[in-house]
């Protein structure tokens, strides 16, 4: 396997271009001014702001442009893209937009990251603004934040889970690729759909971003973060499906993949979002489905719902179904068996 700074990468052995790839890691150089040079203020939010607050990093395989992006809930209030020593930002989509919260638009365009420091105090007072104001309107984005942070809690070791990154999506080499590989994945899932115990309507199609990916007892989980009470909990275990084979797919096919996931959770343990002393990953070839319905839902319809299709997964013996757990999640971020 070659690997550049930028490019799309080959597989050697098999002599052919990569189906697709995920890797977020970042710079070295961009990862020092988060953590103690001008830009270390986007990590403090993340880490300590009492709102639902992440910072995710970003990256584009093929260009090498990367950035970082802060979250309230599921809305991001700022991005930092950055490109050999360059930087420049771009706003929330609505409230960036609007001089009453701060954000000047002169930010949008590549500034030496020397530079930034210009201008720091005056973007911390824009997320001073625009943090309150988006968080009322965080839902199912509270709780994917708070599940990424409560990792860092100490006690119970059963709770200890090692979130990796939100909103886990892979770089596909090109649309024909990225068609086939979807279809191939969930093409018997599929299939199930028109014979399922429900009556709810069918979804025609899954997508390919994951809510959450953490590392739990060695082994990777691919989490679907649900609302309380939403139609959308119905199909869940289909599509948590979905998103684990993909994961798997992923680390089987690229012989990068445990460095890349390593190297990424080294960057989150160096801006403190990460706890523990080393990467507990040990298993690159399991990947447990977990959906994570927000707890208050127990008397939904759309919650029996759902118990319904996985007990109709386990019926028709599709082979990931023993090992999918559901789990009930709080607003600080503790997930437990959901009964």
């Amino acid at each position: 396997m070659s690997v550049e700074p930028f490019g799309w990468p080959t597989a050697e052995t098999a002599g052919r271009n990569l189906e697709f790839r995920y890797d977020r890691t970042v710079d070295d150089e961009f990862l020092d001014l988060l953590c103690d040079g001008p830009l270390q203020s986007l990590s403090e939010y993340a880490r300590e702001a009492r709102y639902p607050v992440d910072l995710q990093f970003r990256r584009d395989i093929r260009t090498g442009i990367q950035r970082v992006q802060l979250y309230v809930g599921l809305q991001r209030v700022l991005a930092v893209y950055w490109r050999s020593g360059q930087l420049r930002l771009a706003g929330h989509s609505k409230y960036g937009r609007y001089q009453r919260f701060g954000f000047d638009s002169t930010w949008d365009e590549w500034m030496d990251a020397d530079d930034y420091k210009d201008v720091a105090d005056e973007v911390d007072d824009y997320l001073e603004l625009v943090i309150p104001k988006t968080s009322s309107a965080a839902k199912e984005g509270a709780v994917q934040s708070a599940i990424s942070s409560f990792q860092s809690r100490r006690g119970d070791p059963s709770l200890r889970r090692q979130v990796l990154d939100r909103e886990f999506t892979p770089q596909f080499l090109d649309a024909t690729v990225q068609e086939r590989v979807m279809s191939e994945v969930s093409y018997d899932l599929l299939n199930l759909l028109p014979d399922a115990p429900v009556t709810m309507p069918r979804p025609s199609s899954f997508g390919q971003r994951l809510d959450v990916l953490a590392v739990r007892d060695g082994r990777l989980q691919a989490i679907e973060v649900k609302p309380k009470r939403e139609a959308s909990i119905v199909w869940a275990p289909l599509q948590v499906l979905v998103y684990a084979r993909l994961v798997r797919r992923w680390l089987a096919e690229d012989a990068e993949a445990g460095r890349i996931l390593a190297r990424l959770a080294e960057q989150r343990r160096r801006l403190g979002l990460l706890d523990g002393d080393e990467f507990e990953l040990e298993d690159l070839t399991t990947v447990t489905p977990v959906i994570a319905v927000q707890r208050g839902g127990r008397d939904s319809s759309y919650l029996d719902a759902m118990k319904e299709i996985v007990a109709y997964l386990a019926e028709k013996r599709v082979p990931e179904a023993p090992s999918l757990e559901v789990a009930e999640v709080s607003l600080s971020g503790r997930l437990r068996p959901l009964g």
